[in-house]
């Protein structure tokens, strides 16, 4: 419960807000941030997250990927398996998601490939333009089932 003076400062129990701070006439709506706004389409969006996940039936290490993320506005990528394997991972403004290593490589099998964070409706997210490679520099085929899940392969049709 919060206790305030109305605007006029009339009194200690004249503004006496139970279920919000939010109660002038112009912020009607407390956001899921705590900030106030007058509407939910006024509050800010809020931070979500998805698992990005592989599986690699290329009997081929991977060393490099790189993909494109569309729908949604990107903050940053980390975690899953990328990251146990001390891959390098960077996400761009743009929506670019490349991740690397130089003495480490993801081994035949699957799992969380990472964790996307971003802002925007999951239902609008998807990867475009899958790349990735072995450790010789050797493209493998990758496709995706839904908009996060990437299958791997040695060549297409496999």
């Amino acid at each position: 419960m919060f206790i305030s003076c109305d605007e006029e400062g009339d009194g200690l129990f004249n503004g006496l807000i139970t279920d919000s701070h939010c109660n002038d006439d112009e912020a009607l709506y407390e956001c899921w941030d705590g900030s106030c706004a007058s509407s939910i389409d006024d509050c800010p969006d809020q931070l979500n997250e998805i698992a990005i996940f592989y599986t690699n039936n290329s009997f081929q290490p991977i060393a490099n990927f790189q993909f494109t993320v569309t729908g949604v506005d990107i903050v940053s990528a980390d975690g899953g398996d990328s990251d146990a394997a001390g891959f390098t991972v960077s996400a761009s403004d743009s929506g670019i998601v490349i991740g690397f290593s130089s003495w480490s490589v993801m081994n035949q099998g699957g799992g969380v490939l990472l964790i996307l964070n971003f802002f925007g409706d999951p239902s609008e997210l998807c990867l475009r333009d899958l790349i990735f490679s072995n450790t010789i520099g050797q493209q493998l085929y990758a496709y995706q089932v839904g908009c996060n899940h990437i299958i791997i392969e040695y060549e297409e049709g496999l």
